[in-house]
């Protein structure tokens, strides 16, 4: 394409070719896609994306990490955060894979971004979930995480 062509509009594409465009991109950008629409999600999806396993890395409820782990050596780093000089939860899901994507979505919950990662990835739960900290609010841990095959509580030793 030159400067000044019109964008090539993807979604218009019938849906085999735009099936196979959708398998040779990159895992991130397959993620990413997955995030623009229903249409969307459901077209990805129906690519059916597999993934190792899924964890979870809790370091108190203002900052979670989910890790998808596509293959041995790839990986998806899904970072969660609030914004701690508000306190309000800014709903930003940071993806990295060695470079970065920010998206955001106002209405999504810790508990929709995970559901649609399992979902997306056609997983039944989250392999495991660590905890970094004592948690303050278990009820709402349990509601948020309700399928976990494992969870561990990660003792960080501090050295003097």
């Amino acid at each position: 394409m030159r400067d000044g062509d019109p964008p090539l509009r993807l979604l218009c594409l019938p849906n085999t070719p735009l099936r196979r465009i959708v398998q040779c991109m990159q895992y991130i950008d397959q993620f990413a896609l997955s995030l623009v629409s229903q249409r969307c999600k459901h077209l990805v999806k129906s690519t059916d994306l597999k993934c190792l396993d899924v964890y979870v890395l809790v370091d108190s409820l203002s900052e979670i990490t989910i890790r998808i782990r596509i293959t041995d050596r790839c990986w998806i780093k899904c970072l969660l955060e609030d914004d701690q000089a508000t306190g309000v939860k800014s709903n930003v899901l940071t993806l990295r894979d060695g470079k970065g994507f920010a998206h955001s979505k106002p209405e999504y919950e810790v508990e929709h971004w995970l559901r649609h990662i399992l979902e997306m990835y056609h997983q039944s739960e989250i392999n495991t979930i660590r905890l970094l900290t004592p948690l303050r609010d278990v009820q709402s841990f349990r509601d948020t995480f309700t399928s976990c095959s494992t969870i561990r509580e990660v003792k960080v030793k501090l050295w003097n």
